[in-house]
């Protein structure tokens, strides 16, 4: 057979004759200098291939291109920003790139920056950005190939650098693109950018949601995505091909920057409903970090981790961030709101850990620091009750030498917290202890140690323990060759007025006046003005056996998950339950009346229940899904509940709930249904 015959063949095998004489020669040149070895019918099998002879100069061109894009390639591997924008032009100048190697460009790009730390960006985005731009030039003309993910990573990567105009300009071309590039998945990442960018109005942005559900309408999207859709089985998982959670996500993302809680919650309501163990996390996130109340970004880790879902450290250190920001001078605050507060820390942590996270020093220190605050209020003598402090401060320095031996790592943060407990509590011992503990495991005391020391020495009264700190914090800052500033001057105010040992600072600055300015001087009148009156919380009448009760409790939980993490086992939450919601006597109505809404808002009278043999599918947390699912919506609703108690500011999340919030327990149970009824309809938005 020809090789011209063979040709035809491979192009059109049943009438090869139809390729034209003229095209034959190009297909020839092209098979001839391929890339990939051919075998399809119509071109002779192995062993009656014939040898082609390629010209040595051809054959070395080729190599050496090959060798061009596996170096590019490797450079992406190696995250060498320097090799990858240098080789770019070479391989994109010859059209070698795949699709596939355009969606690894751009997302080393997107990935480059997000994983640079905060300080370095500024820096590094002007290289990237210009990047950036020549691959998107690319793009549009053709030398780039494009599909969805890689035009999702572009925007993604405008919005990390919050360059919204020109990812506006993208978006114009993108939008009149074939429809085989712009899918859910684009309008779910633009949305984002544009929801970030805070120009649009949330009617453009919802408008612009229902423009990609009716051109990408996937397996009926626009129902599956409604609050009110019905999952045909609630105790299967859901496989609906066409349908983009990162389309809902772009939504949720428009209405919460909007103010639109409701919308919001209800879109993570839709997502939870679909994919009770698959929700992106990153809608999680979203909550976490932009709801204002503590007990709202609380309630969505728990509920991420119930879902198996393993959140970045970082956002657990969010949640105790938010936590610990709401009982900051809150003197309406009782210490057993404080140690409930503490409580809740170490819930998230067990959660946390439970879904295979990890706990680290900050999160510790953000634990020890809530436990300081829980120190009752002193009176204008600077006396307190030594028996409530002494069980705070002993389960402080327990949790700590728990975790260590479990593994976190030893930091001098958490001992320099340590000893401001021991110090705010008037436990000298503990203060001691912690700075035994920083020399037995060789850590490298700060001026912030020192500092610390000095105030503990001060609320302990220890007028030698002051003078022989400031030395310690004088000779550290001439080691370090750095000058005596505002803030060692005034720790020291401060302990010499709590010590009532003024004569001393008074000293100390004609030895140290070469380091005075007049901004030290007025803050050391100002902190020496000051009165002991501290802004702590209140007993609220709680008696100490109360209150040791509750520490024991707190270092026993400490020890239940420094257990967890030896074993790295998760957990169950289905038989081993955890508290859901910061507010601990908060409900919505009876658990059995809440169930029977489920089913009436839920289901489908009309649909015929699918019968189904073998066990269900569970979480990763032990949840069968459709239980999973009813917890979800509780959730959901007690979040809705929140919010809009939140938007009133009548909602303090102290272990109890507002009177009004609620519906009747008592009577006859249709009128409890119909009042449960309405007012989770209400909060859903729904007449």
């Amino acid at each position: 057979m020809s090789s011209r015959r063979a040709l035809s063949l491979f192009v059109c095998p049943l009438a090869p004759f139809l390729i034209p004489s003229s095209a034959r020669y190009t297909l020839k040149q092209t098979l001839r200098y391929s890339w990939i070895q051919t075998t399809s019918r119509g071109v002779a099998s192995k062993s009656r291939r014939r040898k082609v002879q390629i010209p040595r100069g051809q054959i070395e061109s080729i190599d050496k291109n090959r060798e061009v894009l596996d170096q590019y390639r490797a450079s992406i591997r190696s995250r060498s920003l320097s090799d990858v924008i240098r080789l770019y032009p070479g391989v994109a100048e010859k059209r070698f790139l795949t699709v596939s190697d355009a969606s690894e460009t751009i997302g080393f790009v997107l990935n480059f920056y997000r994983t640079t730390p905060d300080a370095l960006k500024p820096k590094i985005k002007p290289e990237l950005l210009a990047f950036a731009e020549s691959l998107i030039e690319d793009l549009k003309n053709g030398r780039l190939p494009s599909r969805s993910d890689v035009l999702v990573k572009i925007i993604s990567f405008l919005k990390h650098t919050e360059e919204y105009e020109i990812g506006e300009h993208f978006w114009a071309w993108v939008v009149q693109q074939d429809d085989e590039f712009v899918s859910q998945h684009v309008y779910g990442a633009m949305l984002e950018l544009l929801a970030f960018q805070g120009r649009k109005s949330l009617e453009e942005l919802e408008d612009m949601y229902q423009q990609a559900l009716k051109r990408c309408p996937g397996t009926f999207a626009a129902y599956h995505l409604s609050p009110e859709a019905i999952v045909p089985d609630r105790s299967q998982y859901l496989d609906l091909k066409g349908l983009s959670m990162t389309l809902l996500q772009g939504i949720i993302t428009a209405r919460d920057c909007h103010g639109d809680w409701r919308g919001a919650y209800l879109g993570l309501d839709t997502a939870l409903r679909l994919y009770p163990t698959q929700c992106p996390t990153r809608i999680f996130e979203l909550f976490i970090y932009n709801r204002p109340s503590p007990g709202e970004a609380y309630d969505v880790f728990l509920l991420a981790c119930r879902s198996g879902h393993k959140l970045r450290p970082e956002i657990l250190l969010a949640v105790l961030n938010k936590l610990a920001a709401f009982t900051l001078n809150r003197p309406e605050l009782s210490v057993t709101t404080y140690l409930g507060f503490a409580r809740a820390m170490l819930n998230a942590m067990r959660a946390h850990v439970g879904v295979g996270g990890v706990i680290n020093k900050y999160h510790l220190n953000k634990l020890v620091a809530m436990l300081s605050r829980a120190l009752p209020n002193e009176d204008n003598s600077g006396t307190s009750d030594e028996t409530y402090n002494e069980s705070i401060a002993s389960a402080g320095y327990s949790i700590t030498k728990i975790c260590l031996e479990a593994g976190i790592e030893a930091d001098i943060t958490i001992f320099n917290t340590l000893i401001h407990l021991g110090g705010a509590a008037k436990q000298p011992q503990l203060s001691l202890t912690a700075v035994q503990d920083i020399a037995d495991l060789q850590l490298e005391p700060t001026k912030i140690t020192y500092r610390t020391l000095l105030l503990a020495a001060g609320y302990n009264c220890k007028p030698k323990a002051i003078e022989q700190s400031w030395r310690t914090l004088v000779e550290a800052s001439e080691a370090q060759r750095q000058a005596l500033d505002v803030t060692d001057w005034k720790a020291l105010a401060t302990a010499c007025r709590k010590a009532d040992h003024r004569e001393f600072i008074q000293d100390q600055k004609q030895q140290q006046s070469h380091t005075m300015t007049d901004a030290i001087k007025r803050e050391i009148a100002r902190e020496l003005g000051r009165s002991d009156r501290t802004v702590s919380p209140k007993l609220a009448g709680d008696d100490p056996a109360k209150i040791k009760a509750l520490t024991e409790d707190l270092v026993d939980r400490a020890a239940g998950i420094a257990e967890m993490m030896k074993t790295r086992l998760s957990s169950d939450f289905y038989n081993h339950p955890i508290p859901m919601t910061l507010d601990l006597g908060f409900s919505l109505g009876r658990e059995e009346d809440l169930r029977a809404i489920y089913d009436e808002l839920t289901t489908d009278p009309q649909q015929v229940a699918s019968v189904r043999t073998g066990p269900k599918p569970t979480s990763t947390t032990g949840f069968p899904l459709d239980e999973l699912r009813f917890r979800n919506w509780l959730s959901v609703n007690n979040l809705l509940a929140q919010a809009e108690a939140t938007q009133e500011e009548r909602h303090v999340p102290d272990g109890t709930a507002p009177d009004e919030v609620g519906t009747p327990d008592e009577g006859d149970r249709t009128a409890r249904l119909d009042a449960l009824r309405r007012r989770i309809l209400r909060l859903r938005g729904r007449k």
